[in-house]
């Protein structure tokens, strides 16, 4: 694709965006650099074709192949760089969307490895909100039985502050488990 400008906006992991246009479409489309130099087309030959249900999903199944394949994605480490692939019958986009479309795909979900460990493919993977996919990321700190033992020891008389140096965690983070503004499916009883 070719280069047209840099913009001053950034991605949700502080890249930069570019406009690149699509020499097959001639649409301009907002992306990170290295995706725009590695792409060839917007994906537009492909969404053309009445079998692609959904642009969104067409989409996923592509990140999911750049974030275990590509050494230059920026967070290959958190997934190709671990070991994470993605199942060899996955490799066929059309696989894929059937199995989305009949395991729940929605335009409001994400999807989720249930094993974090464990590689893209149809025994391990889900649909699922974006709150529970970022619990099940390998950055939280916090798991379900850490956040029902913080709620306890509050009750029990246990400060804050207390509880933030005790779990390694900000006092904001401790007031947010404890006003249910996180976590909110968890119970105490």
């Amino acid at each position: 694709m070719q280069l047209i400008r840099k913009t001053d906006d950034k991605d949700k992991f502080g890249r930069y965006i570019y406009i690149f246009q699509c020499p097959e479409c001639n649409s301009n489309i907002k992306i990170d650099i290295s995706n725009g130099k590695r792409n060839k087309t917007c994906g537009c030959k492909l969404l053309d074709h009445k079998e692609i249900k959904s642009k969104r999903l067409y989409f996923c199944w592509k990140n999911i192949h750049i974030r275990c394949k590509y050494k230059s994605y920026n967070r290959y480490n958190r997934y190709g760089g671990r070991g994470i692939k993605v199942c060899s019958e996955w490799s066929n986009y059309l696989i894929f969307q059937e199995w989305s479309l009949n395991n729940g795909y929605n335009n409001n979900l994400q999807i989720d490895r249930i094993n974090n460990n464990g590689n893209y493919e149809p025994s391990n993977c889900r649909w699922v909100l974006p709150i529970i996919n970022h619990r099940n990321s390998s950055n939280v700190k916090l798991n379900i039985g850490y956040i029902k033992s913080i709620k306890y020891k509050y009750k029990q008389g246990n400060t804050p502050l207390e509880l933030s140096e005790q779990y390694n965690i900000t006092r904001r983070q401790v007031y947010n488990i404890l006003n249910n503004k996180h976590w909110q499916t968890i119970t105490t009883d």
